[in-house]
């Protein structure tokens, strides 16, 4: 017999039950011949006593009863039809998307329709989940879910359709989802569309690139820097007789040299300058944070990151557990690398399907199945949780 709550029970006792898969249309069962052994099959079974409500329909004099109700799981004929406790269109024992039955005095699931399932061991609403939503792809616990995207459910596997806007599947893993923010200097836009051009500070804003700024000393004197690509960046160092400290600057007559941006009649060595503009010695050095490349250009403070100026230009050096994922420069190492949107690296997502996943340490771990799933195939980085623990090769543990 079958027990409430089971999922799919597609085998019968004919001696117990009658077969709900044809409604209970098909005559009088064996377990309705024995309920009225000892009687005339042609005569009605005796009235439980219990019938009478609006759904009844009275019966004409002389009938074996005097009104037919709908049948309701009592051990009566409630609907006077000779059979006792049948499941048909017009029983009170009857869930949607399934085939009921009566047993004990109780209206229970015998079988869920082709393509649904009892998920929530309620009886109540029948068979109430389909298995091809996103929500039971196939099993009950089975939910579409990739990062950053959109899925559906194809014949009871989960797939990606398309990934939400601002991310895409770079490593063409729908496992991990749209595993990679579009927004950054190396994937702006599209996975590898890198967005950079020489000595420029670029910005990656709503997928495309944009021009910052030049880098400290270079200036964009031919006007193509907001090119980027196109153009030669900010190709012009501006520490020249003809460039100084600006484009088209020039340094003549009584200054003739130029040095840390500044004309000066004072002759400096490489990464030296007249800073103070005494025009008596080369008392700036160039590569300190004070004066970076350039006189009174200055590097940071810079939020999460120490400064350094080693070649004459301002860098950051990321503090454990940040990076600078906008490569703008003022703003420091803006972005936390240990969170599930940036794990290890920017825009690099920490997701498992059917799982719990943490990137408190910067690296993307699991920390256990979701309910009813597992790993048995011991690949989780690749495809998660994989396996439903409900089916019959799998049926609460992996094998």
């Amino acid at each position: 017999m079958c027990a409430y709550g089971v999922l799919a029970c597609t085998s019968y006792d004919p001696k117990l039950l009658p077969d709900p898969r044809d409604g209970g249309s098909a005559g009088m069962h064996e377990r309705d011949a024995e309920v009225d052994a000892g009687s005339d099959s042609s005569a009605p079974a005796a009235d439980s006593g219990e019938i009478g409500g609006p759904d009844c329909v009275p019966l004409p004099e002389g009938s074996a009863c005097a009104e037919s109700c709908p049948e309701r799981c009592n051990g009566g004929d409630d609907d006077c039809d000779g059979r006792v406790d049948e499941a048909d269109l017009r029983s009170e024992c009857r869930w949607p998307h399934a085939s009921s039955v009566c047993a004990g005095d109780a209206c229970l699931i015998a079988a869920c329709d082709q393509g649904w399932v009892d998920c929530n061991a309620s009886v109540d609403d029948g068979c109430e989940a389909q298995l091809d939503s996103v929500a039971h792809c196939g099993s009950c616990r089975n939910v579409c879910s990739f990062a950053n995207a959109e899925s559906r459910c194809d014949a009871g596997s989960c797939t990606l359709v398309a990934c939400v806007a601002g991310f895409g599947d770079c490593d063409e893993r729908a496992a991990n989802g749209c595993e990679r923010s579009l927004s950054t200097l190396s994937d702006c836009g599209a996975c590898g569309a890198g967005c950079s051009a020489p000595h420029v500070l670029t910005g990656c804003a709503g997928g495309s690139c944009r021009f910052g700024s030049c880098a400290a000393g270079y200036g964009d004197c031919n006007g193509d820097g907001a090119m980027l690509a196109a153009g030669d960046g900010c190709e012009t160092k501006l520490d020249t007789v003809e460039h100084c400290g600006g484009c088209d600057v020039v340094c003549s007559g009584a200054k003739p040299y130029c040095s840390g941006g500044r004309c000066t009649a004072v002759v400096c060595e490489a990464n030296r300058a007249d800073c103070d503009n005494d025009e008596v010695d080369c008392e700036g050095d160039l590569r300190t944070l004070e004066n970076c490349g350039a006189c009174r250009v200055p590097c940071g403070p810079l939020a999460n990151a120490a400064v350094t100026c080693a070649t004459g230009q301002c860098a950051a050096v990321c503090r454990t557990g940040f990076r600078d994922c906008d490569s703008t420069l003022a703003n420091g190492c803006e972005t936390s690398v240990r969170t599930n949107s940036d794990c290890g690296g920017c825009g690099v997502a920490c997701s498992h399907p059917n799982a719990a996943a943490s990137c408190a340490t910067g690296s993307c771990v699991s920390t256990g199945c979701s309910a009813g799933f597992a790993d048995c195939n011991q690949n989780l980085p690749l495809d998660g949780c994989e396996q439903a623990l409900d089916t019959t090769a799998h049926c609460g543990q992996c094998g």
